[in-house]
């Protein structure tokens, strides 16, 4: 038609249009439950890419959340540190809608909550978020290790979870940080347990409560 490439991307960029193709990949529900409950976790958003990183001894833990993404992720990679410390990473393929999750969570390289988290999560998502930073102490409660975000942030975390479970989450302060608290009255550990367990593959069934 006789306009040039720079013309065009001139065009595109004045009407708010990428010019990258994986702008337009998208993530379906299961991928999108396991971003966000990672980005809540252990993992980290690069642009586009989510990337995970694990313990050698979470391996499986790896693989079952790399198995989302069937053909759209990296082969795993083995790293030895010289302290000796094992770990395994992967990265997803680039989607745009990591893009736009980026923008959102967060503030320049500083993980931030959104007010409407609640929206985002879902049984899948807080499953992964439990088993990236979370604990079972004793038999009968549960502590997730949200250290990175505010006060602020870990009450916005506790209010979705008691919303949705029906459970009395609660934060607390340890030695600076802030974690969240699943306790052992009204059986809120139990619940909780209950509600992610059918997402949670064996290798990490001994974060949950036996069942009953």
């Amino acid at each position: 038609c006789g306009v040039g490439t720079s013309q065009v991307s001139k065009w595109l960029k004045h009407y708010g249009i990428s010019s990258v193709k994986s702008d337009y990949k998208h993530v379906n529900n299961e991928q999108y439950a396991v971003v966000i409950g990672s980005i809540l976790g252990d993992g980290h958003l690069e642009g586009r890419v989510l990337s995970l990183n694990h313990s050698i001894k979470q391996e499986d833990y790896l693989n079952y959340k790399a198995s989302f993404f069937k053909d759209n992720i990296s082969p795993l990679y083995y790293r030895t540190t010289k302290e000796g410390y094992k770990s395994v990473r992967c990265r997803t393929k680039a989607y745009g809608d990591i893009k736009k999750l980026r923008d959102i969570f967060y503030v320049g390289k500083r993980k931030i909550v959104p007010s409407n988290i609640q929206e985002m999560l879902s049984p899948l998502a807080i499953a992964i978020w439990y088993m990236d930073d979370g604990t079972r102490k004793g038999k009968s409660y549960g502590n997730i290790a949200t250290c990175c975000f505010t006060k602020e942030e870990c009450q916005i975390l506790s209010d979705a979870l008691n919303n949705m479970i029906g459970i009395g989450t609660y934060v607390v302060e340890d030695r600076g940080y802030f974690n969240i608290k699943i306790p052992a009255r009204d059986k809120s550990f139990q619940k909780f347990c209950d509600y992610i367990r059918e997402f949670v593959p064996v290798s990490m069934k001994y974060k949950l409560s036996e069942e009953v």
